[in-house]
């Protein structure tokens, strides 16, 4: 345990209180290896899912009401994913059991969203298909760590 000391104007030391160190972190390297992957798959999941919403409307019937509703399910879905993936990266660094909570609920969320693309959505496709399930994995991967490093935080906090 290190004392914290103070030095008065007279050169004395006073003595301030004490400071507990957590001798290791908590945070999970395999949380933060599974956001960091998840990360990379989101932009060829944009990429992937925006090139493909576009040429499905030249490609197919697709009717126009229903193509904007799945470009604004597709604009939001990435916008909460990359926020997500932000929480959960912070949250893990900064071992806080609140905001990696709040990252296990915006996922369970993302999921949905995910599930949409995949077997809801006007026209499904192969490369949608497979980019979807790699994400919904990644998902998966992150809630199980997720858990488990939420768990260890809010022990850490309650020590």
């Amino acid at each position: 345990m290190a004392e914290a000391v103070l030095a008065s104007a007279n050169g004395e030391g006073v003595q301030n209180s004490k400071i507990v160190a957590n001798p290791s972190p908590v945070a999970s390297l395999s949380l933060q290896i599974i956001i960091t992957v998840d990360y990379y798959a989101q932009w060829v999941f944009l990429y992937v899912t925006g090139v493909l919403l576009f040429w499905k409307i030249y490609q197919f019937s697709f009717p126009l009401g229903i193509f904007f509703f799945e470009v604004f399910i597709y604009v939001l879905l990435m916008l909460v994913q990359f926020a997500r993936l932000f929480l959960g990266s912070r949250g893990n660094k900064t071992e806080s059991s609140t905001v990696t909570g709040l990252f296990l609920l915006v996922t369970l969320a993302t999921v949905v969203g995910n599930v949409y693309f995949l077997r809801l959505q006007t026209y499904v496709l192969v490369a949608e298909t497979v980019i979807n399930i790699i994400v919904l994995i990644l998902s998966a991967g992150e809630l199980l760590f997720g858990i488990i490093a939420a768990i260890e935080f809010k022990s850490l906090e309650n020590s």
